[in-house]
């Protein structure tokens, strides 16, 4: 991180939210600095700025144990520096299109795409998109008005138009598909986790949440516990013929209202780390605070679970910020030396980014006897917080994409051929959709809990 001399360190939020989002999962406040984002046109301003460093994996780069060094600059090559990093963070930006240009675009994109969005603005993504986005971006929308201006019905309904018939022509991934037991277990653990929208403390104890509970997938499990906060909840169950123990996170119940108000801050991983094979970087603030109200009753179930049946696998999983949870309770299992990493899997769906790239490479290399983070379609929140300058949020792996009932295998973390080919048309519906099944996740006129897979 380079400090100009003189200022604290930048705490960065969506351009969108002011001070009243600062609530649970959006603290900040007054303490927040204006997001370079929303200021194009002020990259360099009075000369004085925080930038954090894009490329984390610099062996330069101070870790949490190290002070940072503060450097005295000359006005000259202070100039000479920010212009660099102004030119180089615009660079995804094809030519004859300006920064300014494509938030406005992704501004009015947004308004279209999701109208039930008060205060999100979709410009958050103009760092996230490849050229061929960019222009692809400007095909659908052409001018956009940015800003807080009220676009006509006539213009949403013709963006509206020319992003549906746009996505008539999206090809599945060239990637193979998934099979066998993995897809069966992507399709059990996501069971479990949607029961967390359609059910309470009371009849979750007893399966007795009404369709869900009966599904096959989830029938001859037994609760062992339910663990929740003032603002959280979930459950402990064990599948005795599967040999495994599910500890089950629920998302937000207003996923809408939960992106209005999601701040992008991160903060040093805080919990033991005597488990963990490499730094752990750092973490969503909020993700950290909401899942501290669960912590000690999810380390406590792992360590009496764990040793009761020393032949069961320990399964995390959940939808949405759940599924940020279900990873922070599996890496802090680990790093606090509760149960050994070859002994748990971790199953998250439609999961936000937890935290930065030395976070990712650490969950990729902890050694967990599984993984899948799985996303659908052009779900929204995956692509959240921004993984873009200045934010540098990153996914860990590995990534299994559905799409149209299928699921892919896709390389790496953030493979641009899935989830990351959708951007900027995203879509906040998709979000509690599962194998095409609308609001899977969640409550839909009531309806939405009848739904099994």
């Amino acid at each position: 991180m380079l400090l100009m001399q003189g200022e604290q360190p930048m705490r960065v939020r969506s351009s969108a939210m002011g001070p009243r989002a600062a609530k649970r999962l959006g603290k900040g406040g007054k303490n927040y600095k204006e997001d370079p984002v929303a200021r194009p046109r002020e990259c360099i301003h009075n000369h004085q700025a925080i930038y954090t460093a894009p490329a984390l994996d610099d062996p330069h780069t101070p870790t949490q144990h190290q002070e940072l060094e503060v450097y005295t600059m000359s006005k000259l090559s202070i100039l000479a520096l920010l212009a660099i990093l102004c030119v180089a963070n615009a660079s995804v930006i094809s030519q004859g299109s300006t920064l300014q240009d494509t938030q406005n675009q992704l501004s009015d994109l947004g308004k279209a795409m999701a109208p039930d969005l008060k205060k999100f603005d979709y410009s958050v993504f103009a760092r996230d998109m490849t050229p061929e986005q960019v222009q692809a971006l400007s095909d659908a929308v052409g001018g956009g008005s940015g800003g807080t201006q009220i676009m006509s019905t006539e213009r949403i309904t013709s963006i509206q138009n020319k992003v549906a018939a746009a996505q008539v022509h999206i090809m599945s991934p060239n990637r193979a598909v998934v099979t066998g037991d993995d897809l069966e277990s992507i399709k059990d653990f996501g069971s479990f986790a949607s029961l967390t929208y359609c059910s309470n403390p009371s009849n979750i104890k007893t399966l007795s949440c009404g369709a869900k509970c009966q599904s096959q997938r989830v029938q001859g499990s037994q609760v062992v516990a339910v663990i929740q906060g003032p603002s959280t909840y979930g459950f402990v169950a064990r599948r005795p013929n599967q040999k495994q123990i599910l500890v089950v996170f629920r998302g937000s119940n207003n996923f809408q209202n939960w992106i209005d108000n999601l701040n992008f801050i991160r903060k040093s991983y805080p919990y033991p780390t005597k488990g963990l094979n490499n730094n752990p970087g750092s973490v969503h603030e909020g993700f950290v605070d909401a899942y501290n109200e669960m912590r000690s009753q999810v380390l406590s179930q792992v360590s009496t679970l764990s040793k009761q049946y020393p032949d069961h696998q320990i399964v995390f999983t959940g939808h949405s910020l759940g599924g940020a949870f279900a990873v922070l309770g599996a890496v802090d299992a680990v790093g606090t030396g509760t149960v050994p990493a070859s002994r748990v899997t971790v199953a998250q769906y439609h999961t936000p980014r937890v935290g930065n790239a030395q976070w990712a490479s650490m969950v990729d290399n902890l050694g967990f006897a599984k993984v899948m983070r799985v996303t659908e379609e052009n779900d929204i929140v995956p692509h959240l917080p921004p993984s873009g300058w200045p934010f540098s949020f990153k996914h860990n792996g590995p990534e299994r994409y559905v799409d149209n009932r299928k699921v892919y295998a896709c390389n790496g973390d953030e493979d641009g051929a899935c989830a990351n080919s959708r951007v900027p048309f995203l879509n906040p519906l998709t979000h509690g959709q599962f194998f095409d099944i609308p609001m899977f996740f969640g409550m839909l006129l009531g309806e939405g809990c009848s739904a099994n897979i």
